[in-house]
């Protein structure tokens, strides 16, 4: 399952087998490194050597079929396919938000937002600054952001706060866009830059005339 969220933006440290299993994985917080004057010996460094204990845990999916049902054409693709689909979306779930396991059991491992001493930031409100600040602060303690993990799109509220009450339905119909302009700049034809700004167009003026669109460069087909 190569789509998995988990092998896409994971370090892959070893193949291990069984159920429950927990794999030993070394590595080495760096010592500093110092500018040395020529023919000077230089002084030994001392990596601190440390290793981190990762538990895993298994995802399975057992879907009983009759012979009728599986010897019908298609079936095996869509029941693999379906299964894949299954076992992708519990694994992504788990990567990023599984509970942490109460002690002592140790299975299944706590998800990526419920470990402790991770780097947090600010909510995303309105801009993306907080999400510049947690990129430039990641990279001031050593670590390399790779990847941005983000949410499910939300629909827009008028101030520009993500609202989930407010997303449609999937049975809903969609709704035209709609462009937010002044009364000063609304136009219904072309403009040139040296123009005036049209006057803002009431129901009762387009009733009586509509207004004539003006060439603004030589593409624009003349009335």
């Amino acid at each position: 399952m190569p789509e998995a969220l988990i092998l896409k933006t994971s370090t892959v440290a070893g193949s291990i087998e069984g159920d429950k299993p927990s794999l030993h994985v070394a590595y080495i917080d760096d010592a500093d490194a110092q500018f040395i004057a020529e023919a000077t010996e230089i002084p030994e460094s001392d990596p601190t050597l440390a290793e981190v204990l990762v538990h895993t845990g298994k995802i399975s999916q057992l879907v009983p079929l009759s012979a009728e049902q599986f010897s019908q054409d298609g079936t095996a693709s869509q029941i693999a396919q379906s299964v894949s689909r299954a076992l992708v979306k519990r694994a992504d779930q788990a990567y990023l938000a599984q509970v942490a396991p109460t002690p002592p059991a140790v299975h299944p491992p706590a998800g990526l937002i419920n470990i402790d001493g991770l780097t947090e930031g600010n909510d995303l409100v309105g801009d993306l600054d907080s999400l510049v600040d947690l990129i430039a602060e990641l990279e001031a303690e050593g670590s390399t952001p790779s990847h941005i993990i983000v949410d499910r799109p939300k629909a827009t509220t008028s101030s520009g706060i993500s609202t989930p009450s407010s997303i449609s339905s999937p049975n809903s119909k969609p709704k035209a866009p709609r462009l937010r302009t002044s009364s000063s700049t609304r136009s219904a034809g072309h403009r040139s830059a040296n123009s005036k700004p049209a006057p803002p167009i009431t129901p009762a003026s387009w009733a009586q005339a509509p207004p004539t669109p003006s060439p603004c460069c030589s593409r624009c087909p003349s009335s």
